[in-house]
């Protein structure tokens, strides 16, 4: 198997690894000592002979902080200008050459100042890494990766270069030849890597392009408040984390660095998305924000960084998928979380660290910032220098998405739950996870026993496993493999529930396994739970009937006295449907809501996460107020009453009384769940039995409880990034294909089709 072809990856990833200017065009005036030098993509010098610079770019780099009009000593530097130029490119998503005609206007407008006359020279003035410098090469293995190697050292058949490295074009684990032949269509001979993967960098694309911004550097870490048990500096899973580390997420920052503490924590966020409309499978995308914010702060897209696309395999029959493996892919984010890290302390077995760890003296090396301060006068400033850390918080990632990076089964699985030894059941062709109102048999895992029958929440203690047991789960596993692989035999993990150690919780110290994988709630309940209740409920009674005639019960199947199909007195009649369209049509929405409401019953199935959440309380209990049965009614009050408490800041003080009454709302919202369970098990049907409901029961309140309230970790912002990738990728490949340009404020060509994100309803 090798890389697919990468000429629309790489489109993207030229446009993305342009150095985001995080100043904006009315900063950059009257600051002519400004020194932006620490701030951006370090790039090297000694590249410049490599790339054969033009003479122009160096006379360019002499009058840096020169003015850029020599008549008018008192305006802006030739950096100045290029820094808001390139800003001005990356914000508007403006292609290479409307960006060269905007630098040709200005030269003819202006013939005397010191204007730059293409993108290529910008890219070598600001020193701009080349593209072969962001993509990684991953061995099979998933093992080793290498750093970014030269194509002129690779790209051509050959023997290995006179005095390279072994380890350079050889695998040091497997042995595995780090690049393969391949015979293109012209005939032609080349190399090829058999995974790769484009790496921007946490230290060059997450700390100092955002420590390079005021209004970020501002907001760092002042909103921590220690007394407040709803937030995550004032919750169980920060002072555990601190204790771990030693007070590291609390030392104090020396006055003049602009910010309070010296140390902050990040999380992660990836997930698949279809960036190319024409392609059947996902690219992987890997995101990361600083969580040591504000919630408005830290929710502004300018303040978040894609840091890493994965590209799709290509198969020897031609076909593309999906890599059924992603450990390799996250090793260079690893060793760059244990580099930039927290400083290791000595009491540290190697054990904790993982067999593919960074040395000990490399870890917690951190990185020197000097962060974009406003002074008295509102000049932005350079403060003093500090060495800064940066430590995981979390994850944020769907299930799918969860499972390859945890290591865990699927939620389809009998052991699906990466948190406990409960196991789902097989009914209707398919697994299925009951156990709300009668126990279950205990018939997979470490936890199975003959006639052991357990149920949800009230066998908690005895079902739940804790950090130390999990990743003790996972090493069983590996050692069982590795066995089975010497013995020439096929290991079965579906057994134990876990496909082997998750690189994070082996590499990351510090990190609990039991909260490093934030639950997805606004997919879970959202786009989950609510939506299949509200799809089951108003089914047509034709549907109904189709699906009944199409049930075939076998015999012995467990969950026999849960209805196959939802009974027809729990649906809508026709005239309650009637009624519900008619009081949806007449909703008059304010601007605060975005987009329109759609028809409940005839858009339901394609309502996006957003109309979910927002259709839970103000509009659906509008609908299901007098247009439903009383069944109905009931288990829609339950799901509005969780969904609500979850979505919503609830101010609880870090006091014995405070954290009792917190434990007390917090098992009222989780009742409410589990009583809807109850009644999906009882009265409705097998169909709503799925794994997202069981998830929420088994997870969301003890996250809660460690964390916060979960309406500060929503995974919406993942989603965010996915779709600025897909918006990139499309303007960047639609100006390649066609040969035109986008207008310089991103609007799309009459002639040019038209994305489906972007089509009318």
């Amino acid at each position: 198997m090798h890389i697919e072809s990468m000429a629309k990856e790489e489109l993207f990833a030229q446009d993305a690894c342009f150095p985001d200017c995080l100043v904006d065009a009315e900063r950059l005036f009257g600051l002519p000592d400004l020194d932006y030098d620490e701030w951006f993509m370090p790039g090297d010098i000694s590249d410049w002979d490599t790339f054969d610079c033009e003479s122009n770019a160096r006379e360019f780099i002499e009058h840096l902080d020169n003015p850029w009009d020599p008549n008018n000593p008192d305006g802006i530097t030739v950096r100045q200008f290029i820094y808001w130029r390139c800003d001005w490119k990356a914000r508007n998503n403006v292609t290479d050459t409307a960006f060269d005609e905007d630098l040709q206007l200005w030269r003819t407008l202006l013939p005397t100042c010191r204007i730059p006359p293409s993108l290529h020279v910008c890219r070598k003035i600001l020193q701009q890494r080349p593209l072969w410098k962001l993509q990684w090469h991953i061995c099979p293995c998933h093992k080793h990766a290498w750093p970014p190697l030269h194509p002129d050292l690779w790209r051509l058949p050959s023997h290995m270069p006179d005095g390279a490295c072994p380890t350079d074009y050889v695998c040091p684990k497997c042995q595995a030849p780090r690049f393969t032949e391949h015979v293109r269509t012209n005939k032609r001979h080349e190399l090829q890597p058999s995974l790769v993967c484009w790496y921007f960098g946490l230290e060059e694309a997450l700390i100092h392009s955002n420590f390079s911004d005021p209004d970020f550097v501002e907001c760092l870490g002042r909103d921590r408040t220690y007394d407040a048990a709803n937030t995550h500096p004032g919750s169980p899973e920060f002072q555990r984390l601190n204790h771990k580390l030693g007070g590291q997420l609390t030392v104090e920052a020396p006055a003049g660095t602009g910010v309070p503490y010296l140390n902050s924590y990040v999380s992660l966020g990836f997930d698949f998305g279809q960036v190319f409309h024409f392609s059947e499978r996902s690219t992987g995308v890997l995101v990361a924000r600083y969580e040591d914010l504000d919630p408005k702060t830290r929710a502004k897209i300018q303040h978040q960084r894609v840091l890493m696309l994965i590209p799709l395999l290509k198969k020897a029959n031609g076909t593309t998928c999906e890599p059924p493996k992603l450990d390799g892919f996250f090793l260079p984010v690893l060793w760059d979380f244990q580099r930039l890290g927290p400083e290791l302390s000595s009491d540290i077995p190697n054990e904790e660290l993982g067999p593919l760890s960074l040395p000990r003296h490399e870890i917690g090396q951190g990185t020197t910032v000097r962060a974009a301060i406003r002074d008295a006068e509102g000049k932005i400033r350079r403060g003093l220098a500090f060495v800064h850390h940066i430590i995981l918080m979390g994850i944020f990632a769907d299930s799918p998405a969860r499972c390859k990076l945890s290591g865990h089964l699927s939620l389809n699985a009998f052991l699906g739950c990466m948190l406990c030894g409960f196991n789902g059941v097989y009914a209707q062709n398919g697994v299925r996870w009951a156990g709300y109102s009668d126990p279950v048999h205990i018939h997979s895992g470490v936890l199975q026993g003959e006639g052991l029958l357990k149920q949800m929440v009230l066998d908690d203690d005895f079902l739940k496993f804790s950090s130390s047991e999990q990743r003790e789960r996972a090493r069983t596993v590996d050692a069982s493999k590795a066995q089975a692989q010497e013995e020439g035999l096929q290991f079965d993990d579906s057994c134990v529930g876990v496909r082997g150690t998750n690189m994070f919780a082996s590499m990351l110290w510090y990190v609990d396994y039991y909260r490093l994988f934030i639950v997805p709630f606004s997919h879970a309940f959202s786009r989950g739970v609510l939506r299949d209740f509200v799809l089951h409920v108003t089914e047509t009674p034709n549907v109904l009937k189709k699906k009944n005639q199409a049930v075939q019960v076998k015999e012995n199947e467990p969950l026999s006295s849960t209805p196959k199909v939802l009974p027809k007195e729990h649906t809508l009649t026709q005239a309650q449907r009637t009624e519900v369209t008619a009081c949806g049509t007449s909703l008059t929405l304010t601007q605060d809501f975005s987009r329109g409401f759609r028809d409940m019953l005839g858009k339901k199935k394609s309502w996006t996460i957003e109309e979910w959440m927002r259709g839970l309380d103000p509009l659906l209990s509008l609908l299901f107020v007098n247009n439903v049965p009383d069944s109905v009614k009931k288990a829609y009050g339950h799901l509005r009453r969780f969904g609500a408490f979850h979505s919503q800041v609830h101010e609880h003080t870090n006091t014995e009384d405070g954290q009792v009454q917190r434990d007390v709302e917090l098992q009222s919202a989780r009742t409410d769940l589990l009583e809807y369970g109850k009644m999906c098990e009882k009265v409705f049907c097998v169909g709503l039995l799925k794994p997202n409901l069981y998830m929420l029961i088994c997870a969301l309140t003890y996250q809660a409880r460690a964390m916060g309230d979960t309406v500060n970790y929503m995974e919406l912002w993942v989603e965010r990034m996915i779709q600025l990738v897909k918006r990139k990728a499309f303007w960047t490949f639609l100006a390649f294909l066609f040969g035109h340009d986008v207008d310089a404020r991103g609007s799309r060509p009459d002639h040019l089709p038209v994305p489906r994100s972007e089509r009318p309803l």
